[in-house]
């Protein structure tokens, strides 16, 4: 965070080629402690205050992130399951950031 006389913003993160090769996201490290387990990344793109109100129809997108695609297809499956939520479940492939 950058405080410009009385306001404050958030300084956009260099890109990965610009910092280093290694940076990883939060779920690759959380991949690289429990492996052989799978690790998959979903629902950061929906807002807590919609998740409370799980009762009621959110009719949002949901990005699936994952190494294993067999994972993926679980969690895509309770998306479409779960028709009271109105889930759209979206595969965005491999954990590795872009």
């Amino acid at each position: 965070m950058v405080k410009d006389k009385r306001l404050f913003y958030c300084k956009p993160l260099p890109s990965r080629e610009a910092v280093n090769s290694e940076v990883k996201s939060a779920a690759e490290m959380i991949q690289d402690l429990v492996k052989p387990a799978s690790v998959v990344s979903a629902f950061q793109t929906v807002p807590a205050m919609y998740l409370s109100r799980i009762d009621s129809n959110l009719n949002i997108d949901v990005l699936i992130a994952s190494d294993d695609e067999s994972a993926t297809t679980i969690v895509q499956t309770w998306c479409t399951i779960s028709l009271t939520l109105s889930l759209e479940s979206w595969s965005i492939g491999e954990l590795e950031m872009h």
